[in-house]
């Protein structure tokens, strides 16, 4: 990878003088973490003798948050070395405060800085590039995100050999407190993905995925993205009918950009090579509308048009309460136009690895006869390894609607019953049955644990679950899964 402001230096020399044969220093990135060493030289190249990481850390510790990766410094300080009594400025580039589009200053009246007279053709060309592109990247680089040296140059690569392709860098988070980063390692990278709440969620790369990649600094396919950070082609996004005008304020924008992104042409992918740094806040900064669940109505919006027939998936969370979420005819049209594919296509081609509802032997509350509640648990990766809780029966799904797999687990999304001998508790579905293994018997009204062999039941104060010896009589171990089919089991 060449960090930008790397030719003009060699290109100088060669200028001054034909004869000459010149050759940068030659910098190291770290194979594993892919984190840049700049080297200082010796020596002093293309007419530099400057200590440039000296004067860059300078900068830095006097505040100054200039992008040091992009080549400005160099031809000034040039300059300066060739006579110190030289006062130099860079071209001074405009950014709209309203688009935040980055324009390149291209006058014939404006001279060569730091000696170039070479007519760099390129220029024209990046121009173009970062107005087609750089729209939608750059309106997410906030006061909360910050680039790491080199981020951009590997978006632009992907999108260069293919336009269709939406790219996002590898997100690094930053200490609301300290502000302090730390650079994750490419073979730790993760991949976008969403529950059947339509709830964005990171998950490990699929094996497949990791067999179809020679090596972990290549671009990693992603199901979904998160959305505060990513590349895209103008022209693309605009084909896709970039954002739906109806949703309000904030939430599933992420999501329906991946989904139509797969199913209309394109690919997703997240580039290990581009690092991103995020400040998460803590709290919410949008002011919501009194008495709308906006991410509600977006997801709604969101499933009307495109998730076909699997959008009683995301309904079955929400008790079926859809509300006025606007009208969606001229998205669907869009759809339609676009020939995009079904969303049955991208669960078999693009997210395979989703537990799909259909395919569970029960689904919906699970019901205690004796005692009117309900397993309950919002199953958020932070309830995991914790004891699950019981709440009324609300009818409403949400933190009630469980899923019996084929294999036997009691499950949300990537979140499963586990009993170990102590508590029933979440932890993440491994497949391998033994403490996540359960049974549903509807006649008997009885769900039992494979391992242990005991059965699910209420403590007597209706507090907290229980696993107990089976007893066919005892009211505080009978329980109802709705929607039971047998027929689906293995």
């Amino acid at each position: 990878m060449d960090k930008a402001g790397w030719l003009e230096p060699l290109v100088d020399r060669i200028a001054r003088d034909p004869t000459n044969v010149v050759t940068p220093d030659i910098d190291i990135i770290n194979m594993d973490t892919l984190a840049y060493s700049f080297l200082e030289s010796p020596g002093a190249v293309g007419g530099f003798s400057w200590n440039l990481q000296s004067i860059k850390s300078y900068l830095r510790q006097h505040h100054f948050n200039g992008d040091e990766s992009l080549g400005w410094l160099e031809p000034i300080l040039d300059r300066i070395a060739r006579d110190p009594k030289n006062v130099v400025c860079p071209s001074i580039d405009t950014i709209d405060d309203n688009t935040l589009q980055y324009v390149i200053a291209l006058r014939d009246d404006v001279p060569p800085v730091g000696g170039f007279s070479w007519n760099l053709q390129a220029l024209d060309a990046v121009h173009s590039v970062y107005e087609s592109i750089m729209l939608m990247f750059t309106s997410s680089l906030d006061f909360k995100a910050l680039g790491a040296a080199g981020w951009l140059e590997p978006l632009l690569d992907r999108i260069a050999r293919d336009p269709t392709t939406v790219v996002c860098p590898v997100i690094e988070v930053i200490s609301d407190d300290s502000f302090q980063s730390k650079m994750s390692k490419s073979r730790d990278v993760q991949v976008g993905g969403f529950n059947w709440g339509l709830i964005f969620n990171w998950h490990a790369i699929p094996q497949p995925e990791r067999q179809r990649r020679s090596h972990p600094a290549e671009p990693v396919r992603s199901p979904t993205m998160a959305g505060g950070l990513f590349s895209i082609d103008k022209a693309f996004f605009e084909r896709l009918g970039t954002y739906d005008s109806g949703f309000d304020i904030w939430g599933g924008e992420n999501l329906e950009l991946s989904f139509k992104t797969w199913m209309c042409g394109g690919t997703l992918e997240i580039v290990p090579c581009s690092h991103v740094g995020h400040i998460f806040r803590k709290r919410s900064p949008y002011k919501w509308r009194s008495g709308v669940n906006v991410l509600k109505r977006n997801s709604i919006r969101l499933a009307e048009v495109w998730l076909d027939e699997y959008k009683k998936y995301y309904y079955d969370r929400i008790g079926y309460d859809l509300g006025d979420y606007g009208d969606v005819s001229d998205r669907k049209k869009l759809r339609e136009d676009l020939k995009c594919k079904s969303f049955k296509w991208y669960l078999d081609n693009v997210y395979p690895e989703l537990f799909v509802p259909g395919d569970a032997v029960a689904s919906g509350e699970i019901h205690n006869l004796g005692t009117g509640q309900c397993v309950d648990s919002a199953a958020k990766p932070d309830d995991n390894h914790k004891p699950v809780g019981l709440w009324p029966c609300h009818g409403q799904g949400g933190n009630q609607y469980w899923m019996l797999s084929k294999e036997g687990e009691i499950r949300r999304d990537e979140a499963c019953m586990d009993f170990a001998g102590k508590d029933v508790i979440l932890y993440p579905c491994h497949g391998s049955k033994g403490n996540q293994y359960w049974e549903y018997f509807p006649e008997s009204q009885r769900i039992s644990h494979g391992s242990s062999k005991k059965c699910l039941a209420i403590s007597a104060d209706k507090k907290k679950l229980l696993m107990e010896d089976c007893n066919l009589n005892e009211p505080r171990q009978k329980w109802k899964f709705e929607n039971y089919d047998p027929s689906k089991k293995l």
